[in-house]
């Protein structure tokens, strides 16, 4: 179970030690399983051992580095359990650097132990009481300003690429063979798509009264290669493109 390295040699020295003292410690100690429960260790006297805050510690700290795989991962939990207070423990807190160690092993056990478990029905119910009456009115501002600022340089999240890919073509972001299936695709799934009655209804209702393409009277001539069109969307049916392509031509 244990790896073969200086770490599994420094805990057993300790545990050796601990197990030869013959006088009592006047000392704060702590009751250990040399082989913890979690992997499989018992309660029985022989598991047993007696060591101070700080060796009670460090053996901890040790486990972490003598495992691999999901042994790591419990012993990491063990580990960050130690650094939590206790009113019936006078608990060894280490120094910043080794805290920061044991905190970095527990986030990568959590995201080990979480990852392709979705979460249950009541976990979200949880989550949806909890958010209810928390103000979630119109960002100031200073809010956007600070969004901006944190999210410049950063990979776009919808996409998944090195920065924002808006405005590419399929075909810039795939490639040719790729754009040619997914549009394939996209075709095949709208094709003959039905909508219900009151999908109809509610766009009908939605779309009464309101300036509908080359009839706005705020819309603006647009001039393509020295041809005057009376609008962007006259434009289109003219020339017999997409919006998106003519707006990457202007």
């Amino acid at each position: 179970m244990f790896q073969k390295n200086k770490y599994t040699i420094t805990y057993y020295n300790i545990i050796h030690n601990a197990l030869s003292r013959t006088a009592l410690l006047d000392v704060y100690t702590e009751i250990h399983h040399i082989i913890p429960k979690s992997l499989g260790g018992s309660d029985l006297p022989d598991n047993l051992v007696k060591l101070t805050a700080r060796e009670h510690f460090v053996c901890h700290l040790l486990l972490v580095k003598m495992l691999t795989g999901n042994f790591k991962h419990k012993m990491a939990f063990a580990l960050s359990r130690m650094l939590s207070s206790s009113t019936n423990h006078n608990r060894y807190y280490p120094s910043s650097r080794i805290y920061e160690f044991a905190r970095k092993q527990r986030s990568a056990a959590i995201s080990y132990t979480h990852k392709g478990i979705p979460e249950s029905v009541e976990s979200n119910r949880k989550r949806s009481i909890a958010q209810k009456g928390i103000p979630k009115g119109p960002k100031t501002d200073e809010h956007k300003k600070k969004l901006s600022l944190a999210k410049k340089g950063k990979p776009s999240k919808n996409k998944g690429g090195t920065t924002c890919l808006k405005g590419l073509t399929y075909e810039e972001i795939h490639g040719k063979e790729k754009a040619l299936q997914l549009k394939q695709d996209r075709s095949t799934k709208l094709k003959n798509r039905q909508f219900s009655e009151e999908t109809k209804k509610h766009w009908s209702i939605t779309r009464t009264g309101k300036n509908k393409g080359g009839n706005n009277p705020n819309a603006k001539p647009v001039n393509i290669k020295g041809v005057l069109y009376l609008s962007k969307k006259d434009a289109c049916e003219s020339l017999g493109v997409s919006l998106y392509k003519l707006n990457q031509y202007l």
